[in-house]
């Protein structure tokens, strides 16, 4: 009997890890490219283009975010947004809090002459692909 008990669990277990390996991970060079797309959109003042990176569980303001941050800090975002280096990245292939892999980025830019740090959360799960949250801030 244990040993019907004990074979019941590691299937489950094996076909469990299976499924998990089936998930499609989000690729170092699809991250960037992602967010890398998402900047110029924003940059080109094509913020409708910028949604399209959203993932669809999370729609955002893109222009209202944008206009928020350039009063606040005082910068223009249209003039440009350099990255000029990742600074961190993490990758899991299964993230329960959002049922799927998620691909974490942070990198240093500069926005009119204006030192900031992004950092970006790319998910995919059933729901979709595309940009899950992300934030610019002063560089700590």
């Amino acid at each position: 009997m244990k040993i019907k008990a004990i074979l019941s669990l590691v299937l489950v277990l094996a076909l469990a890890f299976s499924l998990v390996g089936c998930a499609k991970r989000v690729k170092k060079s699809e991250a960037k490219e992602t967010a890398e797309a998402f900047l110029d959109a924003v940059a080109s003042g094509d913020f409708e283009g910028a949604k399209g990176y959203l993932h669809p569980e999370k729609p955002l303001n893109v222009e209202k975010y944008f206009d928020d941050k350039e009063a606040l800090i005082g910068i223009d975002f249209q003039k440009g947004i350099e990255i000029k280096r990742y600074t961190s990245n993490s990758s899991s292939a299964y993230d329960s809090e959002v049922d799927g892999s998620e691909y974490d980025l942070e990198a240093n830019i500069i926005v009119d002459g204006v030192a900031l740090e992004l950092d970006i959360e790319i998910v995919r799960n059933d729901l979709g692909y595309g940009i899950y949250s992300f934030d610019i801030d002063y560089n700590d």
